[in-house]
Formats: structure tokens, sequence, C-alpha cells
């Protein structure tokens, strides 16, 4: 898992790769996605959670256990219970 920062200012933990959004969530959105590139599921450190685009984040460094406190103490349940899992499961195939 690593600490990225977006293009928007967000510190994030990203974590897995999902699949392209909808045309329809895509036209939403207020800055146009790229034509090409993979999506990632990210957490704000603020609590929340985004898609992000390939290219456009900047990984700033691997995360920490403080990223994952602060970003589990500040997200709703659902989201908090992925961000453990999915840290634990990083910590098991060290």
């Amino acid at each position: 898992m690593q600490l990225i920062r977006t293009m928007q200012g967000y510190s994030a933990l990203l974590t897995n790769a999902e699949e392209r959004p909808s045309q329809e969530w895509l036209a939403l959105q207020a800055t146009r996605p790229r034509a090409k590139g993979r999506w990632f599921k990210a957490y704000p450190l603020n609590g929340g959670a985004m898609l992000v685009q390939e290219g456009t984040y900047t990984i700033e460094r691997d995360a920490t256990q403080a990223d994952i406190d602060q970003a589990t103490t500040r997200s709703f349940n659902p989201a908090a219970n992925e961000i453990k899992a999915l840290w634990q499961a990083q910590g098991e195939r060290a």
C-alpha cells in the first residue's frame, strides 16, 4: 500500500485496481479522465474513498501504520474495515 498525493491535493492510501468506471460516471466528473490508464481505489487520509486514474497522482512513499490509523479513524466503517484488511494482507505477504 502506498501513500499518494492526488491532483486535487489529497493525501490518500492507494489500494487495489478497479474496473474502468461507467461512461455515465465519467461524464459527471469535473476533470476529464484520460482515455487510457488503469483505475485504482484510494482512501484519503481525511476519510472517504475515491477512484483515481493512473497518471493523475504522485506516489509519495510506502504507507505507514500511522497513515493507516489516520485513514481508518476518519472513515466510515466499511471503508475502515477494507483498509485494515488490505493492510493486514499486505503484511502477511511481506
